[in-house]
């Protein structure tokens, strides 16, 4: 986690007290977006990076949002440029994430990687099921 330059990593709303200058919303869940609205610190910021898709909508109060001081941006991600060396760094292995797979668990053991999702403690980060196995 620290890595990532972060102080604290959740994975349920639950878990939040407090409320934040600064939340990016990047799970692209209905859940997850209505939560990062919930947690934004008058004059705080929040940045939308998660799709939730055109059939789905959430509520936002906008006197809440205006009487809140709330700036709300968006990104809709890189250029093609990015990608293109965003792949070659890690083709390259100077982009090691490895450390967001906090799970991993072959194909077979697939109830054992739900399982994870839903109860493994904090900070949990990406559950991966590996056909062939570890």
């Amino acid at each position: 986690m620290k890595q990532t330059g972060a102080d604290n990593f959740y994975t349920s709303e639950d878990e939040i007290l407090a409320l934040y200058d600064f939340v990016i919303e990047a799970s692209g869940s209905k859940k997850g977006s209505e939560g990062a609205f919930r947690k934004i610190a008058r004059g705080g910021t929040l940045l939308i990076l998660g799709y939730i898709g055109h059939e789905v909508s959430i509520p936002v109060v906008i006197d809440d949002v205006v009487n809140g001081d709330f700036s709300i941006f968006a990104s809709f991600g890189a250029t093609t440029v990015a990608w293109k060396r965003t792949v070659e760094l890690f083709n390259t292995k100077k982009l090691d994430l490895t450390f967001l797979a906090t799970h991993r668990y072959p194909l077979a053991d697939w109830e054992r990687a739900l399982d994870a999702l839903k109860t493994a403690p904090a900070p949990r980060g990406k559950v991966l099921m590996l056909p062939q196995g570890e």
